[in-house]
């Protein structure tokens, strides 16, 4: 991000340049953009990326002051963290975010001057930290200086990253046993549970093994077609959703206490039905799904009794032997996405075939299918699932069974 040199500006305290700042953020928080013709509104955007990068700068460098002398302590807090936490009302992560950049860019002052004018961005600025953090320490400024030149020029990040690797490769010592042996035992990949069963992964992987998921994300993330409409990020999620289900579905995985791995829970199809309360209209109860269906890749399917009937549940793989087994099936709900011979569209064509008076229901997060592909009498739902809609649906189709 090539930067021109900031406005000059003459004030009499930081805190009538704080106020300046508060106020043209104001100001531009509250303009009436949309009516600004295209070329007005990119120039915005730029500098106010610029703008965060300058504002991440002088926070740090006013953290960095701060906890040199002690300031948190006249507030009664033991450290910066909690005094951020609880004076600038902010979450533990955010804080610890101010104060890893804080110790970033006292560890990188040519990086901070980078920041501090505008020339380059946040995210750049961290990936330009954390390639030459891994340089001896007498050449981390001068390769700082010149990654941080090179971006302000205007190299994207790929280049910027051929350009760190020959840095590294030159300045290197020759024997790395050690530094690959500190790198390898830093390796980590963690899963954290958030709110409504979503969740987050991050880690730090080792070569080998991001090959290994690049390699799998690249297969299994194309595009499905024209009508394929998630970003590169969906992709890769649904990618790594049905690579899971596909390596469960193998049988690979070792038993665990004597049993196939398995999923007992309402997958990613169902996840909106999750904790539904027991409902009644008409006489007739649905009751919650999340706690009525047992789902695993060793049954490939899962039945919930609603009023009386049932609801076929087909989430990786359908046999028509359920269907002739049991004649209480009143509907099959299913997602269109799954992996096999046969997907969730061919699977409701061939059970209104053979079953006529079973009602369908298809949900998918990839395609939006016309009313004209799915069979007579059935219905579509996308992601993310309207729960109330759905349940609605559920029991006007199911009153007519």
């Amino acid at each position: 991000m090539s930067a021109p040199a900031p406005p000059a500006a003459s004030f009499s305290s930081v805190d009538e340049a704080m106020d300046m700042a508060r106020a043209s953020l104001g100001y531009l928080a509250r303009a009436d953009v949309a009516s600004l013709p295209g070329v007005v509104q990119a120039r915005l955007l730029r500098e106010l990326e610029r703008a965060g990068s300058q504002h991440t700068a002088a926070r740090a460098r006013t953290l960095t002051a701060f906890t040199a002398q002690g300031g948190y302590a006249d507030d009664g807090h033991g450290g910066p963290h909690p005094w951020l936490a609880w004076q600038t009302r902010v979450t533990a992560k955010a804080a610890s975010g101010s104060i890893g950049w804080m110790r970033r860019l006292s560890a990188h002052p040519r990086v901070a001057a980078a920041l501090a004018s505008g020339a380059i961005t946040e995210s750049y600025a961290r990936k330009i930290c954390g390639w030459t953090d891994t340089l001896p320490y007498a050449y981390r400024d001068s390769a700082d200086e010149f990654l941080a030149g090179k971006a302000a020029e205007g190299l994207d990040l790929d280049g910027l990253a051929q350009l760190a690797e020959q840095i590294y490769s030159h300045l290197a010592p020759p024997d790395r046993d050690q530094d690959d042996d500190a790198r390898f035992k830093d390796r980590f990949f963690r899963l954290t549970r958030l709110f409504q069963g979503h969740g987050k992964a991050d880690g730090d992987l080792t070569p080998e093994c991001l090959a290994a998921v690049t390699e799998v994300l690249d297969t299994l993330g194309k595009k499905a077609g024209p009508e394929d409409d998630r970003s590169a990020g969906q992709r890769c999620h649904d990618a790594l959703e049905e690579a899971m289900r596909l390596l469960l579905a193998s049988g690979c995985l070792p038993e665990r206490a004597g049993q196939a791995a398995q999923v007992a829970a309402v997958v990613a199809a169902l996840s909106a039905l999750a904790g539904l309360a027991v409902l009644s209209a008409a006489g007739v109860g649905l009751v919650a799904l999340y706690r009525c269906v047992q789902l695993s890749y060793g049954q490939f399917y899962g039945l919930a009794a609603v009023g009386g009937v049932l609801i076929l549940i087909a989430i990786i793989l359908f046999t028509g032997a359920i269907l002739e087994a049991r004649s209480d099936v009143a509907l099959l709900l299913t997602d269109i996405q799954m992996p096999g011979t046969m997907d969730g569209l061919a699977l409701a064509h061939m059970v209104q075939r053979r079953w006529p008076p079973i009602k369908i229901i298809l949900v998918s997060g990839q395609l939006k299918l016309p009313d004209i592909d799915i069979p007579l009498d059935s219905r579509f739902f996308g992601k993310p699932l309207d729960s109330a809609e759905m349940i609605a649906e559920m029991r006007t189709m199911i009153g007519r069974a």
